[in-house]
Parts: structure tokens; C-alpha cells; sequence
């Protein structure tokens, strides 16, 4: 027996059914629910998050160059964006978010209560030279403040 090759007729579907589309080996693309963001989200959550997302290795690599013990390093980066998140509107210009989230991790051992001569033994640098650079932290800090 000789197997007729015409196509035959699509089935009939009941009254209120869509068929259902052919597949034709081809795998189908699902749709993934997107959740939109809550009720209270604004745009300095979507700056910082920004922020975050493209400045987090680059402060990880500053921080592990500053003696950070690894363990600690992820810690210290939420701390820096903690601060950051008090501080947004001393970030003027979102272009210049590198140097102030650098500004902030410099400062921050200061700020949290250490010693210079601490923060020049964990960084591996001379104790003016740790003055130094929280004189030139805190006055570009201010610099940003006032513009």
C-alpha cells in the first residue's frame, strides 16, 4: 500500500480554541515575566546601582592592592557604596563616580575611627604620606560638597 503524500486537512477545533501553532523543529522562545521595580524605586536607585555594577571589580582591585585581606575585600565594597548610598547627592556628575568612590575608600578607614599610623601600616606606606592622602581625599570631598 502507497502511503497518499498530499497534505491533509488541518483538524477542526472546536468554537472558542485557538489551534495550537505548528512546530516545526524549531525550539520556541519562552517569555520570562519581567517584575517591575517597587513603588518607591527612583533614579538614585538606578544610579547606584549603575554605579555598582560598573565600578565594583575596579574598587575590589584597589582594595586587594591596598593590603585588604581578601575575606574582607567584598565587605569593604558594600561599606563604600553604603557610604556612597548616605552621600549621592555629593555625586554631581555621574561621570565622575571613579575618583569619589575612590575618595570614599581612602577616607573610610579615617572614618571609621583608625589611627593614620594604622591606615599607613595596612596600606604599606609611609605615615605622611597616609596624611597626605587624606588632606587631598578630604579637600576633593569637600570640592565635591559645594559644587
Amino acid at each position: 500500500m502507497r502511503q497518499d503524500k498530499r497534505r491533509q486537512p488541518a483538524p477542526s477545533t472546536p468554537t472558542g480554541v485557538s489551534p495550537q501553532p505548528r512546530t516545526t523543529g524549531v525550539m520556541s522562545m519562552t517569555t520570562i515575566p519581567l517584575h517591575l521595580p517597587p513603588a518607591n524605586f527612583t533614579a538614585a536607585h538606578a544610579l547606584l546601582g549603575r554605579l555598582y555594577l560598573e565600578h565594583r571589580a575596579f574598587l575590589r582591585r584597589v582594595l586587594l592592592g591596598q593590603s585588604i585581606p581578601p575575606r574582607d575585600v567584598d565587605d569593604v565594597v558594600q561599606d563604600i557604596f553604603l557610604t556612597a548610598w548616605r552621600r549621592l547627592e555629593c555625586l554631581i556628575v555621574p561621570e565622575q563616580a571613579r575618583p569619589w568612590l575612590l575618595v570614599i575608600a581612602v577616607v573610610m578607614p579615617y572614618l571609621e575611627g583608625r589611627s593614620i599610623r594604622e591606615i599607613a601600616e595596612s596600606l604599606g606606606i609611609k605615615t605622611k604620606t597616609a596624611h597626605a592622602r587624606l588632606h587631598l581625599a578630604r579637600e576633593h570631598l569637600k570640592t565635591l560638597a559645594l559644587a
